[in-house]
């Protein structure tokens, strides 16, 4: 979904400036079942994609792809990144803000 405006905190200073920058956004279940909105910001020129959503780090793809794609490889990465490392009852926040990642206890 395009938006005017995102909050771009987080986002590169030269993703931000680029003349072509478009932002996007998507609800996906990052915790557990409640969708949060995660911020997507595309510029062509600089053949550059950042995702991320809430305090994560940015999920940075190095070459031109549209908002769709960027999408689509962020959700790869988060469903991948959170099977991988942790098994299904728990769940992995790559924050920027310092905080130990902790877990989850698995579901009754």
């Amino acid at each position: 979904m395009p938006e005017r405006s995102v909050p771009l905190a987080g986002f590169s200073i030269e993703l931000r400036a680029a003349p072509d920058a478009e932002r996007f956004w998507f609800r996906y279940p990052v915790q557990g079942d409640v969708p949060l909105p995660v911020h997507v910001v595309v510029s062509r020129s600089a053949a550059r994609a950042e995702v991320k959503s809430g305090a994560q780090k940015v999920f940075a793809i190095e070459h031109e792809v549209s908002a769709t794609e960027a999408r689509r490889l962020w959700v790869r990465w988060w469903q991948e990144e959170r099977k991988s490392l942790h098994g299904p009852h728990t769940l992995l926040v790559p924050s920027r803000i310092g905080r130990l990642p902790h877990r989850l206890s698995p579901r009754a």
